[in-house]
């Protein structure tokens, strides 16, 4: 079969949750079928087309243009279309996707997320998958909570948007899937009649591996894309509501927020001599691996948190948020704490940093799970079942 994957960023490397999911299913369908590629890039990106060669047969990438980008969405100010939508939207693309389904004629088109729906909806003849991952409505519902900035107003906007866009556009493809059970049923709860499956993300277990260094007992880890509100505001939560309660009792207790283009707020926490903001790395492990805990605070979360699944496949005991693990299907107390209030998170950091067993028990549990719900296989062999419904 071949399959023409649209997508809005380059998917290599996979350093962030949108380029992790379609670099892992594009590998995972290279074993056995034929991808081609459409896809907005970067000019860095140019230095890493021989590696996603590997999988690819043909890439088309088209040159973003970020002022364009936001020219298109300052023209639509009233339209009831989503303004990621706008931002993403490109003749040079339209012609990009023409000529690949003219020449190359798939047997599929899966279009990553709703902005590159509208160069896949017009080919009707086609099976049509739209992969919406995570409900881009919830998502803003939800850190429409704590968001308190002059860009608030613009993202309550937005959702309403959004909310039209996630009711009617799964209905132009011959199926849609999401990340998780509670991101499908919010969706199904705006059209009953959309054709939506689950298919989760994965973890690469040769990768994402215990450390074989051991674990420093002071620290607490926390990683993610930082200029991402949900991480933002975790990151800014922990630090300033959690992190003091946890030091009163251990007093040499780090923090290490671990990712890239940190937002102005999460580098100023890096002038507290316990907490360190790495910034962009090459390779997260070094500085979560060791750690003696790792942390989810997240408060304004949807779809799947990979940053949980990872740090269980590291063997790392996590404590989290309820939100953070609504897609994983975890059980509390065996394979992760789960704590909401300030207070219940530090203490149950604080017993997995004193208590050896309990630490290495949840953390071993952890890996078990993660590695029997979350291989790259299972989430592919999920999409194999989509692609030949709608194929069929």
């Amino acid at each position: 079969m071949k399959i023409l994957f649209l997508t809005s960023r380059f998917p290599y490397p996979p350093f962030r949750g949108d380029k992790l999911r379609v670099f892992n299913l594009i590998k995972e369908f290279s074993r056995d079928h034929e991808i081609i590629l459409a896809t907005f890039a970067e000019p860095e990106d140019g230095q890493h087309y021989a590696d996603l060669k590997r999988y690819v047969s043909r890439i088309e990438a088209v040159r973003f243009n970020k002022l364009k980008a936001y020219l298109n969405c300052a023209a639509h100010p009233f339209s009831l279309t989503p303004l990621q939508v706008y931002y993403y939207q490109s003749a040079e693309m339209k012609r990009v996707v023409a000529k690949l389904m003219a020449e190359e004629k798939p047997d599929v088109i899966h279009a990553h997320l709703i902005r590159m729906a509208p160069y896949a909806i017009e080919y009707a003849e086609t099976p049509k998958v739209l992969d919406i991952c995570d409900s881009m409505t919830l998502n803003y519902e939800r850190f429409l909570t704590y968001r308190r900035d002059l860009a608030a107003p613009v993202y309550r906007h937005e959702q309403k948007r959004t909310r039209a866009y996630e009711t009617t556009v799964p209905a132009m493809f011959d199926a849609s899937v999401v990340i998780s059970p509670h991101d499908r049923d919010f969706i199904l709860g705006l059209n009953s009649d959309a054709s939506l499956s689950i298919v989760p993300n994965g973890v690469d277990f040769e990768y994402f591996v215990p450390s074989a260094e051991g674990r420093d007992p002071d620290l607490i880890a926390f990683m993610g894309t930082m200029s991402y509100f949900p991480n933002v505001d975790a990151a800014k939560w922990f630090a300033a509501d959690i992190l003091p309660i946890i030091k009163r009792t251990l007093h040499q207790a780090e923090f290490y927020i671990v990712g890239s283009n940190p937002a102005s707020d999460i580098e100023r926490l890096d002038n507290d001599k316990a907490i360190t903001v790495t910034g962009f790395v090459d390779d997260v492990r070094p500085y979560v691996a060791p750690a003696s805990v790792f942390v989810c605070p997240i408060r304004a979360a949807t779809g799947l948190n990979n940053k949980v699944i990872e740090a269980m496949a590291m063997g790392l005991p996590v404590v989290a948020t309820p939100g953070a693990c609504e897609g994983i299907g975890v059980t509390p107390g065996k394979d992760i704490l789960l704590a909401e209030q300030p207070m219940d998170f530090a203490e149950a950091v604080i017993s997995l940093m004193t208590d050896t067993g309990l630490n290495q028990r949840i953390g071993k549990a952890g890996r078990e799970f993660v590695m029997e719900n979350f291989s790259w296989q299972h989430a592919g062999d999920k999409l194999r079942q989509v692609y030949a419904e709608v194929t069929a």
